[in-house]
């Protein structure tokens, strides 16, 4: 009942995506009455016809868009929309200038240069409105059932992550049960053996796997369950397995070789993300002018001392550089401690504003036009955590750090610091300017809705332990809820 009900469902998206289509179409024909008659204007559409609601129909059904839930973030699935809008109002333009009968049978240009925007539009906005209404609606009613695999300890908070507001999460099957009897959220529902009873006794919508397990002999019991249940499995990448994802088959004169592709932006990406930088990092100066100056004003009379702090970070290619911030501590008291704690008595009282709404890092877009920095990226860190880097961790060190990024807006400091050069690794391997922009997008709900802003962290990097435990810090840090 459950999957007809769903096929019911896909089939009403197509039927109102074609209908969006249809209806920017005739909306711009609509503005175009003003110039000649209605019959003149449509009769091209109505010679088109046919094509107009096959082609989008064939293209939307092929590209898999018209599905019945949404797991992914909103921008992300917006996007996935629009290449078959794009290649639908090419092929309907090639069919109407294919297919023309006569001045009258002719599709105005004007007519199709409107209808792409105009079909984006209706498509996207429909689509939000059953995202925000009737998909929202059915989460809470019945939300999907998840079952994760392999996770214990710390990437159990991975977990959480990925399930919150998505998915009704079941527990975990782990062998190592001590590493999850601690936890009081997640259930430990036996070993991975115990899969295929596991799902014979719930209702298991999908199966998330740690990429740990998927390297050894539970792999071919993970997916062997899973097929004969018929549950979709997701694996959470390991480092291992996001640096080999660049990976093809050259052949080199007759013996076939796997390339990897180069672990940092270059080329044209590297160019368009730079001048999206700029661009976007003198508007945003330009519009919060006001709001800078407010700060640097409050800052200055709430406490003595400067209004920017001024810290060493490491950047691209292991170069130091000079990071700027609001000043959101006593002058001098940074240096009593590596980190800052909850209700951190050396916050001053408009610095625990300006953190709480990520006001300090304002100042950083400064660093974007200079070239030291990025509107997104991994995190910058401080030089003796950058020495201690493995060398997975390292490769972060390829690209430009950001002032944003996946991490920081997925969990921010309720991840441990492995979670998060893994998600930082996941941007660099899959970099691409529409990624750029949602990580944006993202970045203003996470603020406004406090994420991960308390100034703590679930687990430090060794280095940061090592310098709270040493008398000299060698770099003080005034870090917290950073984006």
């Amino acid at each position: 009942m459950g999957k007809d009900a769903d096929r019911r469902r896909v089939s009403l998206w197509l039927f109102a995506d074609v209908a969006a289509f249809n209806l920017a179409i005739l909306t711009a024909f609509a503005f175009r009455l003003g110039r000649s008659s209605w019959a003149f204007n449509f009769a091209a559409y109505l010679e088109i016809l046919p094509f107009a609601l096959a082609v989008p129909l064939l293209i939307f059904a092929l590209s898999r868009v018209s599905k019945t839930d949404w797991v992914n973030a909103a921008v992300e699935d917006y996007i996935t929309l629009l290449r078959p809008v794009f290649f639908s109002w090419v092929v309907i333009i090639m069919v109407a200038y294919i297919y023309r009968t006569g001045t009258a049978g002719r599709l105005p240009s004007s007519v199709m240069l409107m209808t792409l925007p105009l079909a984006g539009g209706y498509i996207l906005g429909w689509r939000l409105l059953a995202r925000r209404l009737l998909w929202a609606g059915r989460l809470r009613r019945e939300p999907r059932s998840l079952l994760g695999i392999g996770f214990a300890g710390a990437s159990l908070k991975v977990l959480r992550v990925l399930a919150a507001g998505r998915y009704r999460l079941l527990g975990v099957l782990c062998d190592s049960r001590a590493a999850v009897g601690g936890d009081s959220i997640v259930s430990c529902l036996g070993g991975i053996r115990d899969l295929p009873r596991v799902l014979a006794e719930y209702d298991v919508d999908e199966v998330v796997v740690e990429g740990t397990e998927m390297h050894n002999s539970n792999a071919s019991v993970v997916l062997k369950a899973c097929e004969n249940a018929g549950v979709s499995i997701r694996v959470v990448p390991t480092m291992l397995s996001m640096l080999t994802s660049r990976a093809h088959v050259e052949m080199v004169g007759f013996v076939p070789t796997i390339s990897y592709g180069p672990l940092r932006i270059e080329g044209w990406s590297a160019l368009v993300k730079r001048v999206m930088d700029v661009l976007a990092a003198m508007v945003l100066l330009v519009v919060l002018s006001p709001v800078l100056a407010f700060c640097a004003v409050w800052i200055a009379l709430d406490s003595p001392g400067g209004f920017l702090f001024r810290q060493k970070r490491v950047g691209k290619n292991s170069k130091c550089f000079t990071l700027y911030k609001f000043r959101t501590m006593h002058t001098g008291s940074e240096h009593k401690g590596a980190l800052t704690r909850r209700d951190d008595p050396r916050i001053t009282r408009a610095g625990r504003f300006l953190r709480k709404w990520s006001l300090d890092e304002l100042p950083q877009l400064v660093n974007v036009i200079l070239g030291e920095m990025s509107l997104v990226g991994p995190r910058a860190v401080v030089p003796y955590v950058a020495d201690r880097f493995d060398e997975f961790e390292r490769i972060t060190l390829n690209v430009l750090p950001g002032i944003t990024g996946l991490a920081q807006v997925n969990g921010r400091d309720d991840l441990a610091f492995k979670d998060k050069s893994l998600l930082n690794l996941y941007y660099i391997t899959n970099y691409s300017a529409f990624l750029d922009l949602e990580l944006m997008f993202r970045t203003l709900g996470v603020v406004v809705r406090r994420q991960g802003t308390n100034g703590t962290r679930i687990q430090q990097h060794p280095a940061h332990k090592a310098a709270s435990a040493s008398a000299a810090v060698r770099e003080p840090v005034e870090a917290g809820n950073a984006l």
